[in-house]
């Protein structure tokens, strides 16, 4: 037993270090391609200036990659520094690629059949290593969070998940989505502790950014979404032809007018009550998750970006991965 656990770490090893290759290789062969990047470096700065990166004016971004209207807008929640921060003297995309490889990490470690596979999967698709040094997905900080509260779930460890569960909601927006699945399961259990500290948690992350400058903090997070300019169903980029196969990009495209933005949010509700009426185990609840997430992904985002599914894949390669022989049985 002890070769064969060694052989596929030894395996899972082997193909992390290919990927961090990769990701260099891409990084000194292209520049990124889209603002984040940039607003990610300069916020740092900021942040570690003394200075609140909510509100904050972000300079030097080149001209084709700037979003209209947001030169002040930092529009990611603040558990992104978590990761961000320590790599403050490298470069942030550092970052990105090291939560990258704890989100393959935490499909490894959930140890079913096709644990390995999974994570090998997840970091050798193409589009992997352009959404980490290219394209920065910010959500992969919070996704390492949620992978790991996971395999933490899985072991029955469910404070310590918890707290990676509220890390997470305060690392990214979409993650608010996946709360209710968690609040579910602990619910069943009658485990008010444990929705009580991933709460705490977020709040510890997100109050002292909301004190600093509560109008700046909720512009950004919140109020900037919904109120960019929707492009249509297909429209020109500087990086080409950009697809936005969001809800609000075929209506505009069809009817010349984005979806209300509280249509999109009570058409997520109800998709949110049926996938939560089939969820029961954690595997189950997986399942049920990635389905949501998907759909969600679709309907409430007036402007789609193809990183977002890189949030729902995680689930799925997780319920890969976790196997039902290693779920913790819920009494």
């Amino acid at each position: 037993m002890g070769f064969v656990v060694s052989r596929r770490a030894a395996a899972f090893v082997g193909v992390a270090v290919a990927a961090i290759v990769l990701r260099l290789a891409l990084s000194y062969l292209l520049a990124p391609l889209t603002d984040v990047y940039y607003y990610d470096s300069q916020a740092v700065s900021a942040l570690l200036g003394g200075m609140d990166p909510y509100g904050h004016t972000f300079t030097g971004i080149p001209p084709a990659l700037v979003t209209p209207g947001a030169q002040s807008v930092f529009a990611y929640l603040p558990g992104v520094f978590l990761f961000l921060v320590p790599f403050a003297p490298f470069d942030v995309r550092v970052g990105i690629v090291a939560s990258e490889l704890a989100v393959a990490w935490g499909m490894y470690a959930l140890g079913g059949k096709w644990s390995l596979l999974a994570s090998i999967l997840f970091l050798l698709l193409p589009f992997g290593a352009l959404f980490s040094v290219v394209y920065p997905n910010n959500a992969l900080p919070a996704m390492a969070f949620l992978g790991f509260a996971v395999v933490l779930e899985s072991r029955g460890r469910r404070i310590p998940s918890a707290v990676l569960v509220g890390l997470a909601v305060a690392s990214n927006q979409f993650m608010l989505l996946t709360f209710p699945f968690f609040v579910l399961l602990w619910f069943r259990r009658k485990e008010w502790k444990e929705i009580a500290v991933s709460l705490v948690a977020a709040g510890s992350v997100a109050a002292p950014f909301i004190a600093w400058n509560p109008g700046a903090f909720v512009q950004d997070t919140v109020y900037f979404e919904f109120s960019r300019s929707v492009f249509p169903l297909v429209s020109n980029a500087p990086w080409g032809v950009n697809v936005n196969p969001s809800l609000s990009g075929i209506a505009v495209s069809i009817a010349g007018a984005p979806v209300p933005a509280i249509l999109r949010g009570l058409f997520v509700l109800a998709f949110l009550a049926y996938f939560l009426s089939r969820a029961g185990s954690l595997r189950s609840t997986l399942l049920q998750l990635g389905a949501f997430l998907t759909i969600a992904m679709f309907i409430l985002p007036g402007d789609f970006f193809w990183a977002y599914l890189e949030f729902p894949l995680q689930v799925f390669l997780m319920w890969v991965a976790i196997g039902p022989e290693k779920e913790v049985s819920t009494p």
